[in-house]
């Protein structure tokens, strides 16, 4: 009964959002994601794709394949960003590699502390 229940509130969500995302690029999720992979705030790929902040987190609480694809997305982002910060640490002509080197071993060494809890970090 709960899962009827469910699969209906879903149902119309859905509808719901179909009538309203016409007014929007019917492409937000797709840019959205883009946007957090590249590494962007949630508010920044939200202005991308040219929806709220809120309507975004309104969809990903509705929609367990988005609320996937996000947290997916954030993981690629962050593996970029730490990955451009790896490449300015070992350039030696960079003034601020010292402290970029330094950042990345504190966020290894982060990750393997909760590595038992099965966070990937890095």
């Amino acid at each position: 009964m709960e899962g009827e229940k469910a699969c209906r509130r879903q149902a119309q969500y859905e509808r719901a959002l179909t009538q309203y995302m016409p007014r929007l690029n019917p492409h937000w999720k797709t840019t959205f994601l883009d946007a957090l992979r590249a590494g962007h705030t949630v508010g920044y790929a939200a202005r991308l794709a040219g929806v709220s902040r809120q309507a975004a987190y309104q969809h990903r609480d509705r929609s367990p394949q988005f609320a996937r694809q996000w947290d997916e997305a954030l993981q690629e982002g962050l593996d970029n960003l730490l990955e451009l910060i790896r490449a300015r640490a070992v350039d030696i002509s960079d003034k601020a590699s010292a402290q970029l080197l330094m950042f990345l071993v504190k966020v290894r060494l982060s990750a393997l502390s909760h590595s038992e809890d099965n966070v990937d970090i890095v």
